[in-house]
């Protein structure tokens, strides 16, 4: 964001609360939209503030969740849940694929 009274940029911080009132239970992992599913497969982190950070990938392959970070990358025991959690201020994107009828 940016504020026009002091002339700086801003991160914004705020967690955004993702709400399917067509479920019952809450499923960020898969979504339907116009009876299509889209299943998550990677998520944009940026860590840092408006002028500067880093950005990291999660990415999710056939044997779990993947971290990639600049040089290195690592297989994460953690849940999408758990990653969710932890990241949940720092996602910037939310990658879908369409998955096959």
């Amino acid at each position: 964001d940016f504020d026009i009274i002091s002339g700086n940029k801003i991160k914004l911080n705020e967690q955004i609360v993702y709400d399917d009132s067509k479920n019952e239970k809450t499923n960020i992992e898969l979504i339907n939209i116009n009876d299509t599913n889209y299943n998550l497969k990677s998520l944009i982190i940026h860590y840092g503030n408006a002028n500067s950070g880093h950005y990291v990938n999660y990415s999710k392959k056939e044997d779990g969740w993947y971290l990639f970070s600049d040089i290195y990358v690592s297989k994460l025991d953690e849940t999408i849940e758990q990653i969710l959690d932890k990241e949940k201020s720092n996602i910037t994107h939310l990658l879908y694929e369409k998955m096959k009828r």
